[in-house]
């Protein structure tokens, strides 16, 4: 069937939408970045140079493992 056949991809077109938003209150900022590459599957070198850099830009580096 066409449908399970191509279920990642269109999970991936789609996006993702908990049934609770608060899941997202128990993670830190670092978890939460990590959680987004991993659904746009952005290579972990690629995932952690753009973390280390948006942090510094954002000047949130020494914050990026406190809960949001």
């Amino acid at each position: 069937d066409l449908l399970k056949e191509n279920r990642d991809r269109i999970k991936r077109k789609i996006g993702y939408v908990p049934d609770s938003p608060d899941i997202f209150l128990n993670l830190t900022a670092n978890e939460y970045w990590h959680f987004l590459a991993n659904l746009y599957e952005v290579s972990d070198e690629q995932t952690e140079s753009r973390i280390k850099e948006l942090s510094e830009l954002f000047d949130i580096d020494q914050e990026i493992d406190n809960p949001i």
